[in-house]
């Protein structure tokens, strides 16, 4: 991960999805814990800084997102932060965790993204329109349901 190189905002999302697998007793970070992060305002876009009490209002790329899409972002973050509980925990909880694979393909196609645009950093919308597809793979997988979108 420390080769790629990630916008400020991309970086507090990855650190945030780290910190959020550590809380969690996770040992590896998952798409999960990525798209709890990226939903998250104050860790998702807020510039250097600021706190969470000035980014509470406002809305986050995936917010604006599932808003268009006919979504509530506070469904879909309870529904995630449940999931997110039910992935394997360890216990003393690990000092480092690690990507998992899932993670690791949406960051290598994000930097493909990041490539094929011509940018020099991989932003948010890198990470975001590379989510979904398996975001709602692994939430069909976590939910045992057989076939997958």
């Amino acid at each position: 991960m420390s080769d790629l190189p990630f916008t400020d905002a991309a970086t507090r999302a990855l650190q945030a999805s780290i910190a959020l697998a550590k809380d969690n007793s996770n040992s590896v970070v998952s798409p999960l814990h990525l798209a709890s992060a990226l939903l998250n305002p104050a860790v998702a876009d807020g510039p250097p800084g600021t706190t969470q009490t000035q980014n509470q209002g406002q809305a986050t790329l995936l917010h604006s997102i599932l808003n268009k899409a006919g979504g509530d972002p506070t469904v879909v973050q309870r529904n995630l932060a449940k999931l997110i509980v039910r992935l394997p925990a360890q216990d003393p909880a690990p000092d480092d965790v690690g990507l998992s694979p899932a993670l690791s393909k949406i960051l290598q196609q994000s930097k493909r993204l990041m490539s094929e645009k011509n940018d020099s950093f991989i932003a948010v919308d890198h990470l975001v329109s590379r989510t979904p597809a398996q975001l709602l793979r692994l939430i069909a997988h976590r939910l045992g349901c057989r076939s997958s979108p």
